[in-house]
């Protein structure tokens, strides 16, 4: 671990806006393999929470690993311009927001100002009572600290291998939720790994490793 003084927290990314994404598709005879890959039960019905009307599950699956696949491109593109955050820097990313919170957890701040913070921290505006609002930002304290152990004693894969297997676990993910029933997991481990092939992305081999594809079920 290299010494504190040489460590900073990564530099923020732009605004969302700002950020140019990625649009990826796969062309028309990779699509066409990829379909035909899929169950039938998914050509013949869409699914129930497709907001495109007509639209085949096999259809609404293909566009869903696309879109996958193009948040993933534009986060590599992200990385290739601002640099990965190594270990280092994340604990001292994880440093400053302890430091920054101190204040919060520890009851130094009015309650009013503890209730913006913590909604902030959970997505709504409800109100809380001081001794609960304390306690959950201590909790939250005590997680960044095991996290900051955590790093600093153990190895991490480089950020480009992490990208990628959880790209592959979240697509695994939607394959055994839409094809479980009607795939095997071999199956559904050779569409990922054709799927990955058409996109250019490094995976296992379906074959030797196929449950580093596709998420055991349960």
């Amino acid at each position: 671990m290299p010494k504190e003084k040489y460590t900073k927290p990564p530099k923020p990314l732009p605004p969302m806006e700002q950020i140019q994404r990625v649009r990826f598709r796969f062309d028309d005879e990779d699509r066409q393999e990829l379909m035909a890959m899929l169950p039938a039960r998914l050509h013949e019905f869409g699914h129930r929470d497709d907001p495109v009307v007509g639209r085949s599950g096999a259809e609404m699956l293909i566009q869903t690993f696309e879109e996958a696949i193009g948040s993933y491109r534009t986060i590599e593109l992200l990385t290739e311009r601002f640099g990965a955050p190594n270990r280092a820097d994340i604990v001292a990313a994880i440093r400053r927001l302890r430091q920054a919170l101190a204040p919060f957890a520890t009851a130094a701040m009015d309650p009013g100002t503890v209730d913006v913070l913590l909604g902030a921290f959970l997505g709504t505006f409800t109100t809380f009572d001081a001794p609960m609002a304390m306690t959950t930002l201590r909790r939250v304290d005590v997680m960044l600290a095991d996290r900051e152990r955590e790093l600093s004693g153990t190895a991490i894969a480089p950020w480009s291998a992490r990208h990628r297997k959880i790209l592959r676990e979240l697509l695994g993910t939607m394959l055994r939720g839409n094809c479980s029933t009607d795939m095997t997991d071999a199956q559904m481990a050779r569409f990922l790994a054709r799927a990955l092939d058409f996109a250019g992305i490094k995976h296992d081999d379906p074959e030797a490793h196929q449950d580093r594809l596709i998420p055991k079920a349960g």
